[in-house]
């Protein structure tokens, strides 16, 4: 599972404020890293910057407010079929943004299957968000219906993780500041690919926060991904292993072959 490099909760307008939105953004996003790698590797292909990002399955819409935040000509479009953590990024993500900013985020609570949007340049799906699709003929109308709402020369980018360990049915404990993320999957079927997971936190004052996201996914591997998605038009598709840094280096690379450790976590990438 993606971690994130920050290290205390996300702030907010009440600083006594402690739902699992704020605990899960801290703990498991990385929205800094996620729109540099977006940015970058969209300008070394198209000779051109980026300009508007749909986040799928976005839920607190953590990289849709770091793309608006990172240039002032940005846009971004939020999609996510429950409309709890949309509400909650109104209220304490975008109430601190100056209204020129807050004006060029827009969320939309459908499926993403059903949503109709402008074309964009990027569009992703990170967290392993898109998991949700079990069977293989859901994941291709996904990804044909993301390539039909991507400019000619558009991206969509989605986050996965892999390696035996990923099958593997264990606990994970995520030490931030003031509280303690667990990730545990408790389920995996290596017949189908199945994987319940569960997100825990433990907090400063002794009080957990049990079952706050439960995962019903199927792991797709990696070869899978981009098999289907040049058989959904995708003119190429490639692998980035994602990678921990100083900040000297780039936080990934172009994997074509995986001499990796037993876990490894990947950008999937589909170019239109």
């Amino acid at each position: 599972m993606a971690l994130s490099d920050s290290a205390t909760v996300l702030e907010t307008h009440d600083s006594t404020v402690v739902n699992k939105y704020a605990l899960y953004t801290t703990a498991f996003q990385s929205p800094d890293v996620d729109v540099l790698f977006l940015s970058d590797l969209f300008k070394r292909e198209n000779g051109r910057n980026a300009k508007s990002l749909r986040e799928d399955f976005c839920g607190t819409a953590a990289i849709c407010t770091r793309w608006i935040e990172s240039d002032f000509e940005r846009t971004a479009i939020g999609v996510d079929i429950d409309a709890a953590p949309l509400a909650w990024c109104r209220e304490h993500i975008l109430s601190r943004l100056p209204p020129k900013q807050r004006a060029r985020l827009q969320f939309v609570c459908s499926d993403v299957l059903d949503n109709v949007s402008p074309l964009a340049d990027l569009i992703v799906a990170f967290n392993c968000s898109f998991c949700v699709f079990k069977r293989r003929d859901q994941l291709k109308a996904y990804f044909e219906c993301a390539r039909n709402s991507l400019v000619d020369d558009g991206l969509l980018a989605l986050e996965l993780y892999a390696g035996p360990e990923a099958q593997m049915i264990g606990v994970d404990r995520i030490p931030c500041k003031n509280f303690v993320a667990v990730w545990e999957q408790a389920e995996f079927n290596a017949v189908t690919n199945e994987a319940l997971n569960r997100i825990h936190f433990e907090l400063a004052d002794g009080s957990r926060i049990q079952n706050a996201f439960v995962y019903d996914w199927r792991l797709w591997s990696p070869s899978e991904l981009t098999d289907l998605l040049l058989e959904c038009g995708f003119r190429d598709s490639r692998l980035y292993r994602k990678q921990k840094t100083d900040g000297s280096e780039p936080a990934t690379e172009l994997c074509t072959r995986a001499d990796v450790p037993n876990y490894w976590e990947v950008y999937v990438v589909g170019f239109r």
